[in-house]
């Protein structure tokens, strides 16, 4: 059996499609959407405290923890969630593996998102 590293012989696509960016922003704001609704339906107050907690979580947990890790918006100026100029402003490319910190703040986002609104 031959092992190999994961990080060789990795193809990374030169470019995502406008369809497939499309469809993946539709469907991670739709996701943060039909919860914010939810949580709206039953109370106004922790409707907003939800909406903070995504806005807080997407330009901070997501984009830091797990973006800034990403080589697509830094290599090829292309991103399937937020526009690459936006990532690249805002955090500078962070090579190498994720830190326990990186993990434990993308879980708290991805887990938030959908148990928060399950309530």
């Amino acid at each position: 059996m031959v092992t190999q590293h994961p990080r060789r012989n990795v193809n990374l696509a030169d470019r995502f499609s406008l369809v497939e960016k499309i469809l993946m922003r539709i469907g991670f704001s739709g996701v943060l959407i039909i919860g914010a609704c939810g949580i709206y339906l039953e109370s106004i107050t922790l409707g907003l405290i939800y909406t903070a907690f995504i806005i807080f979580g997407q330009s901070v947990l997501l984009a830091y923890c797990l973006c800034s890790h990403c080589p697509y918006p830094y290599k090829y100026s292309d991103c399937l969630f937020a526009p690459a100029r936006l990532v690249k402003k805002s955090y500078k490319f962070r090579s190498g593996p994720l830190s326990i910190l990186d993990k434990i703040g993308f879980i708290v986002m991805i887990v938030g998102v959908v148990v928060i609104p399950q309530y």
